[in-house]
């Protein structure tokens, strides 16, 4: 690993000299890890399963937790797995015995799109991503034109590509209706703002979040705009507030306020940093929020991490078997990280393979 440092406040959260572990290989396109428990899970998303890693006291193991479609994973308030379906278009709970059972699938009458990405709130509610991508799937790693999502998708129902929230009720409500392709989303640590990355646009935007769950007053908090390949997709938030998400050339850091701190990408990849932006926006109408940001340039970049694959944190000072670890990147939770870190690899890191945002 590579730590290209711009700012010595990166130590704060990785060690110059974090090792790289791979605890995982041979695996086509993962998505979505979460640790539950002493147990890594994550979409192993070409064989429609969810998959588990773990370290028993005779070795490591990985094998299936449950067969079925899925992306983005996390669990709820009483500790279940929740799924983003992608393929299934639907959010689901999946059952320790692999049984389903559907929370969203339509919206107004019509099938979702593809939900992507999933996180709980305190309160039980739960909030995800609806972007096309799995309407119409490809195989991992096509590149898809330029402008594709504004263009008819068949199959495709919904107008829009939006953001929701179920309701401890169940009741489905749509959040925000004008990103291009929503991905990573993260509450901060208090849960008074909510991070969402949209993959076309490559930035990530800020919500305030209301005592009612809605959302309101949409910021730009970083663009990520650069000549490296690779979107914004999965995001997490740290205890300190500090946001990791996957981007252009790897994985990066910023804190609150916008300012990059850093990030990882494979060594074959080449990182230009270009400064933060963030700018205020704002709503002029009830209902979903919107935007219609005015940016400006603020903040710069402190470091890089370089790593040979896709990277996870784990706190290096707990036990293997107890260790609240942050997962991959797309699916690092903000309540489990302390410090010092350790970078793990999971999957296969011979060559750099930009996310084209899954």
């Amino acid at each position: 690993m590579a730590l290209e440092t711009r700012d010595p406040r990166l130590h704060d959260l990785v060690a110059p000299d974090a090792p790289i572990d791979r605890i995982a290989g041979g695996l086509t396109f993962t998505e979505g890890p979460i640790w539950r428990g002493g147990a890594l899970l994550f979409s192993d998303i070409p064989n429609k399963r969810i998959a588990r890693w773990r370290r028993l006291p005779e070795g490591p193991e990985l094998t299936t937790y449950a067969t079925g479609m899925s992306n983005g994973l996390t669990v709820d308030r009483q500790g279940r797995v929740l799924a983003a379906e992608h393929d299934g278009r639907r959010v689901t709970r999946v059952g320790d015995d692999g049984a389903r059972a559907v929370l969203a699938e339509r919206f107004q009458g019509k099938r979702l799109n593809s939900p992507n990405d999933i996180v709980v709130k305190s309160d039980g509610s739960i909030y995800f991503t609806d972007p096309p991508y799995a309407v119409r799937p490809l195989p991992p790693g096509t590149v898809r034109p330029a402008g594709w999502w504004t263009q008819p998708i068949e199959g495709k129902e919904q107008s829009i590509h939006g953001v929701y929230r179920i309701t401890p009720d169940g009741t489905l409500h749509l959040l925000v209706d004008d990103f291009a392709l929503p991905n990573g989303l993260a509450f901060s640590p208090d849960e008074s703002v909510l991070y969402i990355d949209d993959s076309a646009h490559k930035h990530i935007r800020a919500f305030e979040v209301r005592p009612d769950g809605t959302l309101r007053g949409s910021r730009i908090l970083l663009d990520m705009a650069s000549a490296d390949p690779g979107v914004p997709d999965g995001l997490k938030v740290d205890v300190h507030g500090n946001v990791f998400c996957t981007g252009p050339g790897g994985v990066w850091v910023c804190r609150a306020d916008g300012t990059c701190s850093g990030g990882s990408c494979c060594p074959s990849c080449r990182r230009t940093w270009p400064g933060a932006r963030t700018g205020p926006c704002s709503s002029s109408r009830p209902g979903p929020a919107s935007t219609g940001c005015r940016r400006r340039r603020e903040g710069r970049c402190w470091a890089v991490i370089r790593t040979p694959g896709a990277a996870t944190l784990e706190d290096r000072s707990c036990a293997a078997t107890s260790c609240p670890s942050l997962g991959e990147p797309s699916s690092w939770p903000f309540a489990t990280m302390t410090l010092p870190l350790r970078i793990t690899v999971v999957g296969q890191p011979s060559t750099c393979q930009p996310s084209q945002g899954l």
